[in-house]
């Protein structure tokens, strides 16, 4: 994504918040988030960030590695006291473990460098109770440009190869809700909930539905 490509999608998603288009999805959330701490994983401008301070949490942790996105939120979120900033890649989460009761993630797994270290470092990081909350489309387009030439065909199977490998092989050209329910199945974890009103699948899962001794060691909060 350009610098530019940033900053559109950055006015879009807030324009799509201010609208209220998100509320739906937030009420769909099956944890309360009065008083709860929760994780906004790749969250780009913080648009989430934000509607989990305003529905009441002591705490919410914006994460995202772009610091072009960084910029953005700590502009749009001043004066959200709930929210704390750091700079992250999604496979790697650097908090303790048992320290959110929410682990929020939408539309962006697809962009993890490894979907399956991902998933277990968010199962890692939830607290007894807690649940982790993944959005996705039920497919979608998420780049623009696609090679041409010999290497084009292949490009387009990208995003079933790296779901079943667990690794990211190469940029995705779309993604699909099936496909992460299967990557998220190959990790040991159980689909607790799979809500798929609308445009957008909610999929959400807790901590004690991975395998024991497959989490790996993060640092502090």
């Amino acid at each position: 994504m350009k610098p530019q490509d940033i900053a559109e999608y950055a006015e879009y998603e807030i324009a799509q918040a201010a609208s209220g288009r998100y509320r739906g999805l937030l009420d769909r959330l099956p944890v309360s988030l009065a008083g709860a701490t929760v994780l906004d994983l790749a969250a780009g401008p913080g648009t989430w960030t934000r509607l989990f301070a305003q529905a009441g949490v002591a705490q919410v942790v914006w994460q995202d590695r772009s610091p072009q996105f960084l910029a953005i939120a700590q502009e749009y979120l001043v004066g959200t006291e709930e929210a704390r900033f750091v700079i992250g890649d999604l496979a790697s989460l650097p908090y303790r473990a048992e320290t959110f009761d929410l682990v929020f993630c939408r539309v962006s797994l697809h962009h993890s460098p490894s979907q399956a270290r991902t998933v277990r470092e968010i199962a890692r990081v939830l607290a007894p109770g807690g649940v982790a909350a993944l959005v996705t489309n039920r497919i979608t387009r998420v780049t623009r440009r696609v090679p041409f030439g010999w290497k084009k065909p292949l490009h387009y199977l990208t995003p079933a190869l790296n779901a079943l490998s667990g690794r990211h092989l190469a940029s995705a050209v779309w993604s699909m809700d099936w496909l992460l329910r299967r990557q998220l199945e190959q990790n040991g974890l159980v689909i607790e909930e799979w809500d798929s009103a609308g445009r957008e699948s909610l999929i959400s899962f807790s901590r004690k539905a991975i395998r024991p001794g497959t989490a790996s060691q993060g640092g502090d909060l």
